[in-house]
């Protein structure tokens, strides 16, 4: 697809034709203020454009802009300006924003478009089946309020491993400390409690590391995300 103009590459990004779009501007005024302003701030503007085709075989050029400069080229412009790419960079943080063909060739556009709605459809559909296995598979240990790391790893069929490797596991995931202690976060959101024991070691009262119901709905899921992505590498 040579012509598809991706508006938001791996790095995300704005595009001077959804800026010109969102303000009402023209293209080529648009393009010519990223120059100017790029150039009075000393940003080199080569690393942020490329060349689209578009129409009978013309090419002009589109800047595809990270948050940073997108902000420092709409720092002069009116305030109803301003405040439209405002609102779409939220937008485009608060979600994954589709990858925009060129529209000047509705079949690039068209197929584009339905490979994207293909591709949603079956994450969804996979997210669905993930959620009724995890439920499932926890729907026992979940009536058993709070668990050892032991024992959610024996009742829980997601996880393939035993509790040592689990609690390296929470430890690269940076859930819990090295001395499995969990991190505050967590028990504030409700996934684990951090048990002292009711009798005395050596002088000194131990703890132990609970998953709470809660806790056992997260880590499931955690862990086979984790396991989906290893497996995609």
């Amino acid at each position: 697809m040579k012509n598809a103009l991706q508006i938001l590459p791996s790095k995300q990004t704005m595009s001077s034709i959804e800026i010109a779009k969102l303000t009402g501007k023209e293209h080529p005024k648009v393009t010519a203020d990223i120059r100017r302003i790029l150039d009075e701030a000393g940003i080199d503007a080569s690393g942020f454009t490329l060349t689209q085709k578009y129409g009978n075989n013309n090419e002009r050029i589109v800047f595809n802009l990270p948050y940073r400069e997108t902000q420092l080229v709409i720092s002069g412009y009116s305030v109803p300006h301003r405040l439209v790419i405002i609102d779409r960079w939220q937008e485009l943080e608060s979600k994954q924003v589709l990858n925009l063909p060129d529209f000047t060739n509705p079949v690039i556009a068209a197929r584009a478009w339905a490979d994207q709605l293909e591709k949603t459809q079956l994450a969804l559909e996979s997210n669905k089946v993930k959620d009724t296995l995890i439920i499932a598979s926890n729907e026992a240990s979940i009536k058993a309020g709070e668990v050892l790391v032991r024992e959610f790893c024996k009742s829980n069929d997601m996880i393939d491993i035993g509790q040592n490797m689990f609690f390296d596991w929470m430890k690269e995931q940076n859930l819990i400390m090295p001395s499995r202690e969990p991190y505050q976060k967590y028990v504030n959101l409700g996934y684990f409690r951090w048990k002292p024991s009711i009798e005395e070691f050596g002088g000194k009262i131990r703890h132990q590391l609970m998953i709470t119901p809660r806790g056992k709905i997260f880590l499931a899921a955690k862990y086979m995300c984790y396991l989906d992505k290893d497996l995609a590498a």
